[in-house]
Formats: structure tokens, C-alpha cells, sequence
């Protein structure tokens, strides 16, 4: 039966139920953690697909936006322009005209109608840039997607301008960027596949390794806390049992449990148990040793006692010698208190002064934590400026393309002033002040733009210098406060001190009397110096009776040692 509970002890039942009950949870946690990782990754890739396609939309939107934008743009210079090719009946000039805008990316073709709405003049696409009066009818263009603008002569309506555009080019941007979106999906997916697969590895590993070391934690825990105690009270139990007697060993109490409470309890029983014994036993030893002990003190008393007799009067005379020195020592304890009441007025002194340190470190505190706050607004201030200047960046970004625009406009000017000939140079000067105008506006705001970035450069370096100063009044600040609670502290151990000298000179007052007392005790020995020796003759008497009783002391501790002789009762120890 001992065998069998060897090979299968509490600690291993112990562990393995725990570890059964451990991999249950552990694996129904996995399962419930990768369920939810699953659903978690399922529901951000669909959100990221959804804002993908938000994204493409919104971006569709924004280059129509713009692409009608500049059709309507150049819509504006080309009736501009045509109008007086219209008014001059130049189709070759206007047919050449047609041919330039036909090179901008999103117009598919572009006709001119004169006032009465005759064909005047047209180009289109099939798929090179071809001329004509008008546009042939096997050309399929979309009415959805024309701009149609009035040619204007002295306020008079000489014609009209048809642009047609398409949306291919968008079309195409909108594939490129559907095509991105895919693969940064489809790689949204791998990576997440990827993360679980990791995870659920790890969590496989992790579980083996909590269930190992939760059952190797439970076997050791077990046998050091409740199986070794269990066996070492059950070995000394067995030890008594069997007839040893030794009440010498002691279980050891190791833990604040059940275990620890049984060995206490039963230490406390076997210590009772040896004090009992141990009592008798040197109960017996004492008697027989009192028993010859007595009857040597009985021979030394008669000795003593005309000793005693002798020291008395010794003691007499120096109880009249003590007396003088407690009148010296009583003169030097009244110096030691003048001293002390002098100390005791410089150390009051030095408090206040350590009082006054402590206030002025709590101002230069709040001094240094005001210039804190400083630094911190100065440092916000310049930020708003930085900010600023960011802002006047954008503005100077948008001149440029109005110079851009206006470049392009007197473009057209001088491209109308060479067709116009002696009639257009009127036009084309203004064409070419124009575009010095454009010119100058482009130089001027690029310098402004160089000068913001001077501005936001500065704006920087100042932000980090007044860090700096910020970082600098923050460490006067740590030090003034150290010293502000060294103050405080010196303080307190000053005032302490101040207390403790004033106790001492109560103190030193107290020996005073306690001295003027023992000279008068001093004269009180000498007069019981007189009873002891009336004493010692009676105690001269009592000897004799001594001799009998230790004859019978003698007698009882025989049959004490015979008794207690079956146990051993010797020096405690712990196993």
C-alpha cells in the first residue's frame, strides 16, 4: 500500500486534474481568440474595400471636376480668339487655330458655326487630328459632353464655338488606381492570414508551456509544502511510538498553513511533554546537589558572617567618602547647565535664520515656475506664427498659377495679333505687357515664397532655443525646490535639536537633587551598617538546622533520577 501511494501521490493527482482542467480552458479561449481574430480581420478588410472604393469615387469625381474645369477654361480663350477669325472670315487661320487645341489632352473635337449657324470650321480626332468644314456624321461624339461658348465681335454674336471632350483619360487614371487598390487588398489579405496563422502557432506553443510549468509548479509546491512536513510528523510520531523517548526533536515551521499549524501544535505537546520531564529530572539533580550544597553553605555562613562583620565598618567609612564626592559632583552638573541654557539660545537663533532660507527659496520657486508658464506661451506664440507663414506658402501657390493662366492668355493674344497683322499690333503690345506682367508677378512671388521659408526656418530655431530656455528655468526650478524642503527639514531637525538640549538641562537639574538625595542615603547605610551585624549573629544560629534537612534532601532525589531515567530530555534541536 506504501508503494502504490509512492506512485501515485497528492502532487501528481494534484497537478495532472489541474492540468486537464487548464488545457480545457486554454483551448476553449484559443478557439474563442481566433474566432475573433478571424471576424476582426474579415470586418477591416471590409472596411478598407469600402473606403478604397469611397476613395475611388470621390477621386472620379474630383478629376471631372477639373477636367470640365479646363475645358471651360479653354473654352474662354478659344472664342476669344475665334471671334475674330470669324468676323474676318479666316478659316485657314481658325482651321490652324483648331489644330494647336486639339493637342490638349480630353478634347475629341472641337467645331465653329457662324451666326447664323452655318459649319465654318471643325477638327476632330479619327484617331490623328483631321480638318474639315465639319464634323462628318460616322464620327460619334457625345452631346453629354460638350462645352458651347458665343463668339462675341464689338458686342455683336459673330459665331459659335462647340468643344466636345472625353472622359478616356480619367478612365484610364481610374484603372491604374483600381488596379493599386487590388493588389493593396489582396496584400492586406496575405498579411493578415499571415498574423493569425502566427498567432494561433504561438498560442498552441504558449498553452503547452503553461500546462508544463503549471504541473511541474504544482508537484514542487505540493511536496515542499504539504508531502515533506506530512512524512517528518510522521517519522517523529513513529520515533516516540516505538519506544525511544527522545523529546529532543523538533518539526520544523516552515509555512503559515494547516501543515504548519499541525507541526506547532505538536511541538507544543512534545516540548510540554520534555519540560515535564526535564523538570523532574533536573528537579532531582538540584535536590541532590542542594542536599551537600547545604551543608557546606552552613560552614561557609558561620565564615560570612564574621566577614560581615569586618566589611561593615569598611562600608561605613566609604558611604562617608561617597558622600563628599555627591557635594562635587552636584557643583559640576550646575556648570554642565549653564552651558546647555547657552547652546539652547544659539540653536533658537539658528532656527530663524533657517526659517528666513526657507521663505525666500519658496519665492524664487514660484519665480521660476512663472518663467515656465512664460516659456510655454512664448513657444505656443511662435508655433502661430510658423502656422501663419504656412498659410501665406498656400496663397503664394495660388498666384502662381494665375500667373500661369496669364501667361497662356497672352499666348492667345499674340497668336490673334499675328493673325489680325496691321490691325492686331495694338493688341499684341498689350499681349506682351501682359506677359511681363505675368512674368513679374511669378518673379515676386517666388521671392515672397523664399522669404516665408526664411520665416518658417527662423520660426524653427526659435522654438527649439526657447525649449532650451524652458528645459534650463525647469532644472532651477528642481534645484530651488530641493533646497526649499532641505530647509524645511533643517528646520525641523533644528527645533528637534532645541527640544533635546532643553530636556538634557531638565535632566541635569534632576541629577542635582538626585545627587543632594544620595548623600543623604550615604548617611542612612552607615546607621544599617549597625543591624547588619545584629543580623549576622542570628543567621550564626540558624546554620545548625541546616544539616538535618539535607539529609533528607538527599534521600528524595534517589528515587527522583530513578524515575526519569527512561527518557531523554537533553539539549532541544530540529529536524
Amino acid at each position: 500500500m506504501e508503494k502504490k501511494n509512492r506512485k501515485i501521490s497528492i502532487s501528481l493527482k494534484t497537478s495532472v486534474a489541474c492540468g486537464v482542467t487548464v488545457i480545457l480552458l486554454l483551448t476553449v479561449s484559443s478557439l474563442i481568440s481566433i474566432n475573433m481574430q478571424y471576424d476582426m480581420s474579415e470586418a477591416i478588410i471590409s472596411n478598407f474595400e469600402q473606403s478604397q472604393k469611397k476613395a475611388l469615387d470621390e477621386g472620379y469625381v474630383k478629376l471631372d471636376q477639373a477636367l470640365l474645369k479646363n475645358i471651360k477654361a479653354n473654352m474662354e480663350i478659344c472664342r476669344s480668339v475665334t471671334q475674330n477669325f470669324l468676323y474676318n472670315f479666316d478659316q485657314s487661320g481658325l482651321s490652324t487655330l483648331l489644330e494647336n487645341y486639339m493637342k490638349i489632352d480630353g478634347i475629341s473635337a472641337i467645331k465653329v458655326h457662324d451666326a447664323d449657324g452655318g459649319a465654318f470650321a471643325a477638327s476632330w480626332k479619327n484617331p490623328e487630328i483631321t480638318l474639315g468644314d465639319k464634323i462628318p456624321e460616322d464620327i460619334e461624339l457625345d452631346e453629354s459632353l460638350v462645352v458651347v461658348g458665343d463668339a462675341v465681335h464689338d458686342k455683336e454674336k459673330v459665331g459659335t464655338v462647340y468643344i466636345y471632350y472625353t472622359r478616356e483619360l480619367i478612365k484610364q487614371e481610374l484603372e491604374k488606381r483600381q488596379k493599386l487598390t487590388d493588389e493593396s487588398i489582396e496584400q492586406f489579405h496575405d498579411l493578415f492570414d499571415k498574423n493569425i496563422s502566427k498567432s494561433v502557432t504561438s498560442q498552441i506553443v504558449l498553452s503547452i508551456c503553461i500546462v508544463v510549468a503549471l504541473i511541474l509548479t504544482i508537484m514542487g509546491s505540493l511536496y515542499f509544502i504539504v508531502t515533506r512536513p506530512i512524512k517528518e510528523t510522521v517519522a517523529m510520531v513513529k520515533d516516540i511510538a516505538e519506544g525511544e523517548g527522545d523529546l529532543t526533536k523538533r518539526l520544523a515551521v516552515k509555512h503559515n498553513d494547516e501543515i504548519g499549524e499541525l507541526a506547532t501544535w505538536f511541538n507544543i505537546f512534545v516540548e510540554k511533554l520534555q519540560i515535564l520531564i526535564g523538570s523532574i529530572t533536573s528537579d532531582a539533580s538540584v535536590v541532590d546537589s542542594s542536599s551537600s550544597e547545604l551543608s557546606r553553605i552552613s560552614g561557609s555562613i558561620s565564615e560570612g558572617v564574621v566577614s560581615l562583620s569586618d566589611r561593615s565598618q569598611t562600608v561605613a567609612a566609604a558611604a562617608e567618602e561617597m558622600s563628599a564626592n555627591m557635594t562635587s559632583v552636584a557643583a559640576a552638573c550646575e556648570q554642565a547647565s549653564t552651558n546647555i541654557n547657552m547652546v539652547a539660545a544659539a540653536t533658537e537663533e539658528m532656527t530663524n535664520t533657517i526659517n528666513e532660507i526657507a521663505g525666500s527659496s519658496d519665492q524664487a520657486r514660484e519665480i521660476t515656475s512663472e518663467a515656465v508658464k512664460k516659456s510655454a506661451d512664448a513657444v505656443s506664440r511662435v508655433n502661430m506664427l510658423g502656422d501663419a507663414a504656412r498659410d501665406i506658402t498656400k496663397v503664394t501657390e495660388v498666384i502662381n498659377d494665375i500667373s500661369g493662366q496669364t501667361n497662356l492668355l497672352a499666348l492667345n493674344a499674340t497668336i490673334e495679333a499675328a493673325r489680325a497683322g496691321e490691325a492686331g499690333k495694338g493688341f499684341a503690345v498689350v499681349a506682351n505687357e501682359i506677359k511681363e506682367l505675368a512674368k513679374q508677378t511669378a518673379d515676386a512671388t517666388l521671392e515672397i515664397k523664399e522669404k516665408i521659408n526664411n520665416i518658417q526656418t527662423t520660426t524653427e530655431a526659435s522654438v527649439a532655443e526657447i525649449d532650451q530656455i524652458s528645459n534650463v528655468i525647469g532644472r532651477v526650478n528642481d534645484i530651488v525646490s530641493t533646497i526649499a524642503s532641505a530647509m524645511q527639514e533643517q528646520s525641523s531637525t533644528t527645533t528637534e535639536i532645541a527640544e533635546n538640549i532643553s530636556q538634557a538641562s531638565q535632566g541635569i537639574e534632576e541629577v542635582n537633587q538626585n545627587v543632594a538625595q544620595s548623600s543623604s542615603v550615604s548617611e542612612e547605610i552607615a546607621r544599617d551598617i549597625t543591624d547588619v551585624n545584629q543580623f549576622a549573629s542570628e543567621l550564626s544560629n540558624s546554620c545548625g538546622q541546616l544539616d538535618l534537612s539535607a539529609t533528607d534532601l538527599s534521600e528524595l532525589a534517589s528515587k527522583l533520577k530513578s524515575m526519569v531515567g527512561k527518557f531523554k530530555t537533553g539539549t532541544l534541536e530540529c529536524r
